[in-house]
C-alpha cells in the first residue's frame, strides 16, 4: 500500500492533471485507443483510476481496475475498483482480453514481485490477451536523473520538484527494482508465461506488450 504522503505528493495539483493529460498519449502509443469498445480490460495498479477515466469516456464499456491502496474517488467512479495485491489478482481465469500496467511495475519492488504479477496476468488473460506495460527501465540517464532529482539538484520547476518528492517516497522499492532490473529484463523479454509481442524503449521509459498464446 502507499503511504499517505505518497499519495498527497502524488496527487498533488497541478501536477496530477498534468500528468493524467499525458496518459492519452501513452495509450494510444500501446494501441489501447484502438482496441475494441467492448473488449474487457483491467487496469492493475490503477490508483485513483485515471487512466480508467480517459478510457470510460472513450467509450470502453468493460473496464475495471484493481490497487492496494483505496482512493475515495473510487466511490463516485463509473466504473468498479477493487482493493487488493496484483499479485494476486480477484479474478477467475481467463476473464479480461487486455491488462494494462501504468508506471506501476516498479512498485512491485523486485524480481519475484514482477515474476508474480506476470503469473497473476497470465492467469486471467484469456487466450491471445494481452499485457500492456509502461515503466521506467535501469538505463544510465534514468538513474542520473533520480539521482539528480533526490539530491534536489537542478529541480527548477515546481513539477521536478513534485516529481522529487514522489521519488523520496517510492525509493524504498523503487531502488531494489532498478538493482534487480538485469534480472527483471530479460523476465520480461523471454522468462515469463507471456510472449513479447511488442518493445520500444525511449530515453526515460519502455513500453512492452506481452501476449498470452
Amino acid at each position: 500500500m502507499e503511504s499517505v504522503s505518497w499519495q498527497s505528493a502524488h496527487y498533488e495539483e497541478p501536477y496530477s492533471s498534468q500528468r493524467k493529460a499525458k496518459l492519452l498519449a501513452k495509450l494510444a502509443k500501446l494501441g489501447v485507443l484502438k482496441l475494441d469498445r467492448g473488449a474487457h480490460i483491467l487496469d492493475t495498479c490503477c490508483g485513483r483510476g485515471d487512466a480508467l477515466d480517459l478510457l470510460f469516456k472513450r467509450g470502453f464499456k468493460y473496464i475495471e481496475g484493481v490497487d492496494a491502496t483505496p482512493h475515495p474517488d473510487w466511490v463516485t467512479a463509473p466504473f468498479k475498483i477493487h482493493e487488493s495485491d496484483v499479485r494476486k489478482i480477484p479474478f477467475a481465469d481467463n476473464t479480461f482480453d487486455y491488462v494494462i500496467n501504468l508506471h506501476a511495475l516498479h512498485h512491485l519492488t523486485d524480481y519475484q514481485g514482477v515474476k508474480k504479477f506476470l503469473i497473476e496476468c497470465h492467469r486471467v488473460l484469456k487466450p491471445d490477451g494481452k499485457l500492456f506495460i509502461i515503466d521506467f527501465p535501469a538505463s544510465p540517464q534514468i538513474k542520473l536523473l533520480f539521482f539528480l532529482l533526490r539530491k534536489r539538484i537542478f529541480t527548477i520547476t515546481g513539477g521536478l520538484k513534485n516529481f522529487a518528492n514522489i521519488l523520496d517516497e517510492e525509493w524504498s522499492y523503487l531502488s531494489k527494482y532498478l538493482q534487480e532490473w538485469p534480472a527483471i529484463h530479460p523476465l520480461l523479454q523471454h522468462q515469463c508465461p507471456l510472449d513479447l509481442e511488442h518493445s520500444k524503449q525511449e530515453f526515460f521509459l519502455f513500453y512492452y506488450i506481452l501476449v498470452k498464446r
